[in-house]
């Protein structure tokens, strides 16, 4: 059975839960993104204020993304491997653009999109396909993350020394 969240509060947090990470998203201005450690969990929490256009209201959305901590290395590794190498070396078929596994109970799929990051700028989405949304229920948790802010702003750099960490059993 897996383990039941509450969209986290980052200026109150419960006491098992241990803050990682900060990034401004570098592609989103106003867009902040929080990692946190909770248990045998990496939630990953997004927060931003939207107007909306129609009635001109701003309020702040957020967002988070539950994955199950080895889930990390299984990030990295599925985009250095599955995306960035030849099939013959254990990358995805041509015409594949995307990898779904299941990591301790949960499924999860990384897809390749050529928007990720706006008109153009390809990237990454990590979907928990085992967990909704949120925002929107009828959606399933996702995390963009697009080439510029993987690896341009260091969010790939994070993701590999966090995996190390918590295959290490040090965080």
């Amino acid at each position: 059975m897996k383990k039941k969240f509450s969209l986290i509060n980052p200026d109150n947090l419960v006491p098992d839960t241990t803050f990682l990470r900060r990034f401004d998203h570098p592609l989103f201005k106003g867009k902040e993104i929080d990692f946190f450690k909770k248990n045998n969990h990496i939630i990953i929490y997004n927060q931003e204020w939207f107007t909306w256009k129609t009635t001109g209201v701003t309020e702040l959305l957020a967002d988070q993304i539950e994955i199950p901590a080895p889930a990390i290395q299984w990030i990295v590794d599925t985009i250095e491997i599955k995306f960035f190498k030849s099939p013959a070396q254990g990358g995805l078929q041509i015409d594949k653009f995307h990898h779904i596994e299941k990591i301790e109970g949960e499924e999860l799929m990384i897809a390749r999109g050529v928007s990720i990051g706006g008109e153009n700028i390809g990237g990454y989405e990590l979907i928990n396909l085992s967990r909704n949304s949120y925002i929107l229920t009828t959606s399933k948790q996702e995390f963009a993350m697009p080439d510029p802010f993987l690896f341009e702003h260091g969010l790939m750099d994070f993701l590999k020394d966090l995996g190390a960490k918590i295959s290490e059993g040090t965080i």
